[in-house]
């Protein structure tokens, strides 16, 4: 009897180990060359996007790995062209053109917190785009970590390519001011967009107010 259990034992750890071999196994393998990622099955090479690009929604259907990296599909996206990585870092076939903002399929915008709000309507999504897009770009100020009245991060879709593009939007809790070489003043107010990964900082002016006014008078 002891012998049956001891082989029923060691059979359940020989399927356990296979299974895990064939899922270790599973997927395309890359190489890193170069600051590129070359898939070793198909040939295709891939470029990780700057940190402003993040995947709408990843999906748990595994591509590949490369290393340690597991790379994932992306939902409705073909996986020859878009992937992404469990922390959001997004990888395009450098076949692909990795888009500004403006060359952007913008159907939506989305707040980080998505039960804050989302933009669908195209017309508002533009004009939100253009704001930050024709905006002038100043030098952004220390912003204490108490400095800030409203911080959110909105997100431009892009469905076609199932990419994000992630821009900062601050209330300060005061009004930034910027001597001049003259001895004027020019106050820019303290509403602004931030994009981290350009280091642009600009001004946003009044495009949000009514969502900041509503989400001031339930947090403040």
């Amino acid at each position: 009897m002891k012998n049956k259990k001891r082989i029923f034992v060691l059979t359940a750890l020989l399927l356990v180990a296979s299974f895990l071999l064939v899922s270790c196994s599973k997927g395309n393998k890359f190489t890193a060359n170069n600051g590129k990622y070359v898939d070793n099955k198909t040939n295709i090479t891939y470029i990780d996007a700057p940190s402003a690009y993040s995947p709408i929604k990843r999906t748990e259907n595994v591509y590949g790995t490369m290393g340690n990296v597991t790379l994932y599909e992306m939902e409705g996206i073909d996986p020859t062209k878009w992937l992404c990585e469990i922390g959001g870092t997004v990888f395009y076939a450098e076949t692909e053109e990795l888009p500004e903002l403006e060359e952007m399929d913008q159907v939506e915008i989305v707040f980080e917190d998505a039960a804050l709000m989302t933009f669908t309507n195209a017309e508002d999504v533009a004009l939100v785009a253009q704001a930050y897009l024709t905006g002038e770009s100043i030098t952004k100020p220390y912003i204490a970590e108490d400095g800030y009245r409203v911080n959110w991060r909105i997100r431009f879709a892009d469905m076609t390519r199932g990419i994000y593009y992630t821009v900062d939007y601050y209330v300060i809790t005061e009004d930034h001011v910027v001597e001049n070489a003259d001895g004027t003043q020019t106050n820019y107010g303290d509403r602004f967009f931030y994009n981290r990964f350009e280091k642009r900082f600009v001004p946003a002016g009044d495009i949000f107010d009514t969502y900041v006014d509503e989400y001031l008078e339930l947090t403040e």
